[in-house]
């Protein structure tokens, strides 16, 4: 595989090959990466223990049973 001579290919070998700055952005990645996998499952954690009930805006079938099962008495 040759390389491209294009400068921004040769930048970005740099910088990813500079061992400092390198590391830098791998701890930056794996932060991020992370942070947005603890976010979501805190997220669906929070929204698991939700105290509402659910509320639909057209009848569902065990509403319309339970309508006619009241309505019978």
């Amino acid at each position: 595989m040759n390389f491209p001579d294009e400068p921004v290919f040769h930048f970005l070998y740099w910088v990813i090959n500079t061992p400092p700055i390198g590391g830098i952005i791998v701890m930056l990645l794996t932060g991020i990466l992370l942070i947005s996998v603890a976010t979501t499952l805190f997220w669906v954690a929070r929204g698991a223990q939700v105290a509402e009930e659910d509320v639909y805006i057209f009848p569902t079938e065990t509403l319309l049973e339970e309508k006619d099962e009241s309505q019978k008495h």
